[in-house]
């Protein structure tokens, strides 16, 4: 299930699990809509791991907090904090490592 949060407040209502996947996208941007549907299949397989959609035009404080500077990005959160970012659409590929 791919959720949907722009901010802190509806990112932190999510029941929390052993990875965070911050997907930030646009609905304007191509690219973002070609990965995403790759990202909602992953998010089917990968129960373990809350996938969380953040339009960045919606707000873009969780943006600026995870140093987004493009997308589409993907920011992999692990339980102890540490993470991995990645960018554009080979994230389909590349995020298969991280989860």
């Amino acid at each position: 299930m791919l959720h949907d949060a722009s901010t802190q407040k509806a990112l932190d209502a999510i029941p929390p699990k052993s990875k965070t996947v911050l997907y930030f996208s646009a609905p304007w941007c191509g690219p973002c809509q070609t990965v995403k549907p790759a990202l909602e299949a992953l998010s089917e397989i990968h129960t373990d791991a809350n996938f969380v959609r953040v339009d960045v035009d919606a707000d873009g404080d969780l943006a600026r907090t995870h140093s987004v500077r493009g997308i589409p990005t993907v920011v992999v959160i692990n339980a102890d904090g540490t993470g991995q970012r990645l960018s554009g659409t080979s994230i389909p590929v590349d995020i298969t490592k991280y989860l």
